[in-house]
């Protein structure tokens, strides 16, 4: 029995290849609302702890 290799090429040459250069652009998209979300949610968390340890202060001073 005789094995070959045969190379499959696709049909529709209108089909986009992912390119690096592209990815990199959905990407950037996608981490920006995800950026701005952690920061919002750092900062609250931040601030509700600055505040509860005010009040613990107040409350033993």
């Amino acid at each position: 029995m005789l094995l070959t290799k045969v190379k499959l090429e696709p049909e529709d040459e209108d089909v986009d290849e992912p390119t690096p250069e592209n990815h990199e652009e959905k990407n950037d998209e996608g981490e920006k609302p995800q950026s701005i979300t952690s920061i919002i949610k750092i900062s609250l968390t931040v601030l509700v702890i600055g505040y509860a340890l005010g009040k613990i202060a107040m409350l033993f001073s």
